[in-house]
């Protein structure tokens, strides 16, 4: 399914599933029943490299704040847009976009990416509409074999890519 041969790297992997997923994921066109074998077949892959792939989902547990060295990291509320959660979900997609690859889209409350510069990680954005702004909770974890990301780095990244864009 994913075109790698059995000694891949976990980053091969995981290349692969990025350029299958582009054709096939149903907000491009394609088939939510197929979406669903790639990713099962991508966890696979990477359970028989001996990784664990990041969850599509996370439950909150009771974790230190911020700047741990634990693999995941929630910070919630990380930071508020002043625009509704439709707007602010195009402009977060326009800075996934250009920081990193956005892998789940669930507009307009919530988007799934791999950053790459300048924090490699693996980075979960939840929107929830507060009044006429929007808040926004940042989960973060680490991605391959990278160190596990600063929280408060990956957040200051976000606010900075929308305010740059904002200014344009």
């Amino acid at each position: 399914m994913l075109g790698v041969s059995p000694d891949a790297s976990p980053s091969e992997i995981a290349a692969a599933r990025r350029r299958r997923a582009r054709l096939l994921h149903p907000d491009h066109g394609g088939d939510l029943g197929v979406m669903q074998a790639l990713n099962a077949a991508y966890d696979e892959a990477l359970r028989r490299r001996g990784v664990a792939p990041a969850p599509a989902a996370i439950v909150s547990e009771a974790r230190p704040p911020h700047r741990s060295a634990q693999r995941v990291q929630q910070d919630s509320p990380s930071f508020v847009i002043d625009v509704a959660p439709e707007l602010a979900h195009e402009a977060l997609l326009v800075v996934a976009a250009s920081i990193g690859e956005v892998i789940v889209d669930a507009p307009p409350y919530m988007i799934e990416c791999l950053l790459d510069e300048p924090i490699r990680c693996w980075c979960r954005l939840d929107l929830a509409p507060e009044g006429a702004s929007t808040s926004v909770s940042l989960i973060v974890e680490r991605y391959d074999e990278e160190p596990a990301p600063d929280i408060d780095a990956v957040r200051d990244e976000w606010v900075a890519n929308l305010n740059r864009i904002e200014q344009l």
